[in-house]
């Protein structure tokens, strides 16, 4: 009986820590699985809900808030009538200069000399550090607070942050960041880089064009401290009313005779829908970065249609003239603002006006950054292209028909415009924003020199400025009719990070436009597409100020 009774007492213990184990199994024993959501926030109703539900609230943002919240909760919280926005399913994902990766699962697999574990203690370097969930200024604020300088915004929910090691621990701790890493030497080298000329930027926002005979120098570059990123130095190249009614309405929207071969002259004498009521641009300056303007002069550089608002200019060149002897800048100037009704009146097609532009009204101020050879000749700081115009005239509006060509890769020049759109004056306290229009590039699959997709061209790239491609014109006399149809040479996207682009598109094929002579003549390409929509952007803020 005794032996029995040993035997029932260890199987029963035996039962028992089955039993156990297999509670725990079951889920009683072991937190519920959570996933940090967005969602809808009207109130303190709300908040109650949520945390009846086994929510915690991490972040309130307005009229939403980033929630901690166990899986099986969700039904309970549609039910309480609070929307779930978003399950964040790429909240650990992060793209960094081209190389997109999970940091649940590490950082990008790098050549070894390409990798570093950290940087010497006390010795500042940047790093990787990902938020939590989309970024709330408090964040942002706390790291300035701690003297940290932060470089750059990174998707998704990321900061490039310069700081030693010792503080890089610290930030890990906090409780709104997830995720730091350094930023490795592999990010800073673009895809597909060969030795020769190269474009460095240094972290302190320097540039340097530098030559390299061996990858092995691109290497050692890349281990530098000091170096931020290194591409290859691509130089940069230069890319009539109809134009101005297709974009500004009248034309194929509103033509009350259906018939493009006479102008909508419903409520005006010239220009578009919108110029027609009263808005064209008035009131502010629209710079144009370019080959110069007429001929160097204000206040009409030469040319009767912009007569009274050329405020100014400044050149790049050794003469430091911003007379245009190439064409292509004064061609631009025409599409964004030219005024042919009230300047020589021209017609060049049936009662069309030759370079009656988006924004008649415009003031302009020229920056000149190309000789008459068309060969760069700007400076290495693309953010200096903005900054002087802003620095000499009221400009609100910024117009780019030129840029390296490109297969969509995130360049310095797209850097360097992001921060100048946000900011276009540097040297003052206050943040300066500037409208940004840059031509996409000539490189699409139907372009002479061939191309293709994911093509946009430098500084089309940049995430903050309005990058334009082509569309035909309506203009039989230059062989295009049709401005539903893309541009065989137009160049597209997507961009290396996934990104839309172009953002808009315009008639660039057969368009009549200001010449320095004080004429006109036609032009093709994605540059004169951009000045139309630069032009088009002042009439917005027209009517935004009106």
């Amino acid at each position: 009986m005794e032996i029995k009774a040993q035997f029932l007492a260890v199987v029963l213990g035996i039962v028992l820590v089955m039993a156990a184990f297999s509670t725990a199994a079951s889920g009683f024993a072991e937190p519920a699985e959570t996933d940090l959501v967005l969602v809808s926030l009207g109130g303190e109703n709300d908040v109650t809900s949520i945390e009846r539900a086994g929510g915690e609230i991490l972040q309130e943002y307005p009229n939403r808030a980033l929630v901690k919240l166990p899986e099986k909760s969700q039904a309970e919280l549609h039910s309480a009538g609070i929307d779930i926005e978003s399950e964040l399913p790429a909240r650990t994902e992060l793209s960094v200069k081209g190389h997109r990766f999970d940091t649940n699962e590490g950082m990008p697999d790098f050549p070894k000399d390409l990798t570093i574990d950290d940087y010497e203690s006390g010795e500042e370097g940047i790093y990787l550090v990902q938020m939590i969930g989309p970024v709330h200024a408090e964040w942002r604020a706390k790291l300035e607070a701690r003297g940290l300088e932060i470089i750059n915004y990174v998707p998704n929910y990321a900061y490039e942050v310069r700081m030693t090691p010792e503080w890089a621990d610290r930030v890990e701790n906090l409780d709104f960041v997830d995720w730091v890493d350094v930023y490795q030497p592999g990010f800073k080298v673009a895809n597909d880089i060969e030795p020769g000329l190269l474009s460095v930027t240094f972290s302190d926002g320097g540039q340097s064009v530098v030559g390299v005979n061996s990858e092995d120098q691109i290497v050692k570059l890349a281990n530098q401290n000091d170096v931020y990123y290194i591409d290859q130095f691509d130089e940069p190249e230069l890319h009539d009313e109809m134009a101005t009614q297709i974009i500004g309405g009248g034309l194929w929207v509103m033509d009350d005779d259906d018939n493009p071969d006479t102008a909508y002259r419903a409520n005006g004498d010239y220009g578009s829908y919108a110029n027609q009521l009263g808005y064209e641009g008035s009131g502010h300056v629209t710079a144009i970065a370019d080959t110069g303007l007429g001929d160097g002069t204000t206040p009409d550089a030469g040319h009767q249609d912009f007569t009274g608002r050329v405020v100014g200019g400044y050149s790049y060149t050794s003469d430091g003239s911003w007379a245009d002897d190439n064409g292509h800048g004064t061609h631009c100037a025409g599409s964004v603002g030219g005024d042919t009704y009230h300047g020589t009146g021209e017609k060049y097609y049936n009662d069309y006006y030759s370079a009656q532009g988006s924004a008649p009204s415009t003031e302009y101020f020229s920056v000149r950054i190309f000789d008459g050879n068309g060969n760069w000749v700007g400076p290495d700081d693309y953010h200096e292209i903005v900054e002087v115009a802003l620095k000499n005239s009221d400009t609100y509006v910024h117009s780019n028909s030129w840029g390296s060509s490109g297969d969509g890769a995130y360049a310095d020049s797209d850097e360097d415009f992001d921060r100048a759109v946000r900011d276009g004056n540097r040297d003052t306290a206050e943040n300066e924003p500037v409208v940004i229009t840059v031509a996409a590039g000539n490189d699409g699959p139907g372009a002479m020199q061939g191309g293709g997709y994911n093509s946009i061209g430098s500084p089309g790239n940049a995430k903050n400025v309005i990058t334009i491609g082509s569309v035909q014109n309506y203009n039989p006399n230059e062989g295009v009719d049709d401005p539903e149809a893309v541009s065989g040479f137009s160049s597209r996207g997507w961009t290396d990070d996934n990104r839309v682009k172009p953002d808009v598109m315009a008639p660039g094929e057969g368009i009549y436009s200001t010449d320095p002579n004080g004429g006109y003549q036609a032009m093709s390409g994605t540059s004169m597409a951009n000045p139309a929509v630069a032009g088009a952007a002042g009439v917005v803020v027209d009517w935004y100020e009106q």
